[in-house]
């Protein structure tokens, strides 16, 4: 089999039999893809190839990595330096904890006579915002090892300073856009005074 037929044969049979169940795709590679017709290119879905790859959670604190895994989808195989800051700095139940659906008791009631436990499951960080705040948690982990003592605080503090410094400076520009206005105004009064002026000289005149 030639290397130059490769690509366009493994895309052909997924575009025939359709992607498989498995959520680990197997898909052209890099430089499958440049060797890949541009028609092919635009047909085939390119993701991750994650075939039988741990996700880097569970490669980093070596252990087995399922369908269930919490981490998988915010931790890919090749995204190991993320989890290892985040590790780090929050531990890895931590993030477990925050992306797990807890249940716990919320009240006593009675039903029928009868007294029954009410439970309610109360989900730490909502499903449509997991992401966003594995992307902040990573973010304050990388700040946070490249300043121990300050972390994203100090971020903040030196982005918030030239702030201050950049309105300090808008402050002389915003004045001497005042003053120009004030200039014009004054110069349109005096041209429409002129202006009246010399229409009254002309009717003067002209009786």
């Amino acid at each position: 089999m030639e290397m130059n037929s490769l690509p366009l044969q493994v895309a052909t049979f997924f575009l025939s039999t359709g992607p498989p169940q498995c959520p680990n795709l197997y898909i052209l590679t890099m430089a499958e893809r440049q060797l890949a017709p541009c028609n092919m290119e635009q047909k085939v879905v390119m993701v991750r190839a994650k075939l039988d790859l741990p996700c880097a959670a569970c490669r980093t604190l070596h252990r087995k990595c399922d369908h269930g895994c919490l981490l998988a989808p915010y931790f890919p195989a090749d995204e190991s330096d993320k989890f290892a800051s985040v590790h780090k700095v929050f531990g890895a139940s931590n993030v477990v904890k925050m992306l797990r659906v807890r249940v716990c008791p919320l009240l006593v009631c009675l039903l029928l006579g009868s007294t029954v436990m009410m439970a309610m499951a109360v989900q730490v960080v909502k499903e449509g915002m997991k992401e966003d705040a594995i992307k902040s948690m990573v973010y304050e982990a990388h700040a946070r090892l490249q300043d121990p003592v300050y972390g994203c605080a100090g971020i903040v503090l030196c982005l918030q300073r030239c702030v201050e410094e950049l309105q300090g400076q808008l402050r002389p520009v915003h004045e001497q856009v005042l003053e120009a206005q004030l200039q014009r105004d004054q110069l349109v009064s005096a041209l429409m005074g002129a202006t009246e002026v010399d229409a009254l000289l002309y009717a003067h005149c002209s009786e």
